[in-house]
């Protein structure tokens, strides 16, 4: 068989999750990180390139990472995103001390910080598809992000105001990038993470190719969905005709769900197998989106949006272990990263530049179709996924 009997106990598995924090640091504080460079007097449309240059990075470093994983050790690529992400983190401290002359080459800076996060992020995704309980794992990811992400965003900004800059997110980074690097020789005791075409690496050849590029539009159009109604969640509820203070309040309560999401998937795994999950979950959230527009009142937008956001998070981790399931070589759940990227920068950017025309409906619109498309992409693997297992145990 392609995977190991001796899966990776649950410390193991729990450690590896948090590690997974580091790839995505950045975006999870994104809020936080892109008010920092505006109060030092970035300007806020350049704040938000810098975040996307890191983005388009992170996707590019996960193909990367994709193609090197049948070539090298994944200990060398761990060691070499780790490296660029601490140079790259630290320069950017020292160029952020005269952000405006240096702007052009911050961006460069960030881009490079953007293809270590995302290599690391295939391999981490890669090593958590080796788990016996592959949802839970990245079910474990999710809701080690999400803490992350509410633990930051709520302790950041009073460190960033005391000290007047936003050096300290890239300091924090970068240590905890330091020892995760001296840590790496420890986890290859416990995590292997075989390459490609060592053993018996591969789902059916004949279907190969099909499953890895269904899993990776899976990807796509599901978090292209995602994020096309999540970015501009905010003015949907201002069009709707809620408060600005009210919306504060209530875009705090629905991004708790998310935790609640994940932690459901981390307690349920498999007990209902991975499609009823799924599809339920793309079913209910075109039901929501459908009624997510127009005037709204606070309490019908708080449901509405925590639903969807809870099922986001929810269905995620299952998306995961059907792209681990289906493609042993771990190739699908590697360029899930930069799928997932692209979707979450295409959503949204598909809206803005529909958006003058069309008006919010697009987001609506937008939506639906995406997931739809992640409904058709998806439906064929939960077939490919037995017949796999059927191949692999013969």
């Amino acid at each position: 068989m392609y995977k190991s009997e001796h899966y990776p106990n649950s410390l193991s598995v729990m450690l590896t999750a948090c590690a997974g924090i580091l790839p995505a640091f950045v975006f999870l504080i994104a809020p936080v990180f892109v008010g920092g460079l505006v109060e030092i007097g970035v300007e806020v449309e350049k704040a938000g390139f810098l975040l996307s240059a890191e983005l388009g990075g992170f996707a590019v470093g996960g193909l990367l990472a994709t193609l090197c994983l049948k070539h090298l050790r994944w200990q060398s690529i761990v060691y070499l995103s780790l490296s660029a992400i601490i140079v790259g983190n630290l320069s950017s401290a020292y160029l952020s001390s005269n952000i405006l002359a240096s702007y052009d080459l911050l961006m460069w800076v960030r881009v490079i910080c953007g293809l270590g996060s995302g290599s690391l992020a295939a391999i981490i995704n890669v090593a958590l598809s080796r788990a016996q309980n592959s949802e839970r794992a990245f079910a474990y990811l999710l809701f080690a992000q999400l803490s992350f992400s509410a633990l930051g965003i709520y302790l950041f900004p009073d460190i960033i105001a005391a000290l007047g800059s936003v050096d300290v997110v890239f300091y924090v980074l970068s240590a905890l990038c330091v020892l995760l690097f001296f840590s790496v020789p420890f986890c290859g005791e416990r995590i292997e993470i075989t390459r490609p075409g060592d053993g018996e690496s591969s789902a059916p050849p004949k279907w190969g190719s099909t499953v890895i590029v269904l899993s990776a539009l899976t990807m796509f159009f599901f978090y292209s969905a995602e994020n096309a109604v999540w970015a501009f969640l905010e003015i949907i509820a201002e069009q709707g005709g809620i408060s600005g203070s009210e919306i504060g309040e209530l875009l705090g309560i629905i991004g708790l769900t998310g935790l609640a999401g994940a932690a459901c998937a981390v307690i349920q795994a498999d007990k209902l197998g991975r499609a009823i999950p799924i599809l339920l979950t793309i079913l209910v959230q075109i039901g929501v989106v459908v009624v997510l527009h127009g005037e709204i009142a606070p309490m019908t937008f708080l449901y509405l949006a925590s639903i969807f956001n809870f099922l986001w998070n929810y269905c995620a981790p299952y998306l995961f272990a059907v792209a681990a399931d289906v493609d042993p070589s771990g190739r699908a759940v590697a360029l899930s990263i930069p799928a997932l990227g692209m979707g979450l920068t295409v959503g949204p950017l598909i809206v803005g530049v529909l958006l003058p025309e069309f008006g919010l409906t697009v987001v609506n619109a937008i939506a639906i179709v995406a997931l739809i498309l992640a409904a058709f992409s998806v439906i064929p693997l939960f077939r490919r996924r037995s017949v796999t297992a059927n191949a692999l145990t013969q």
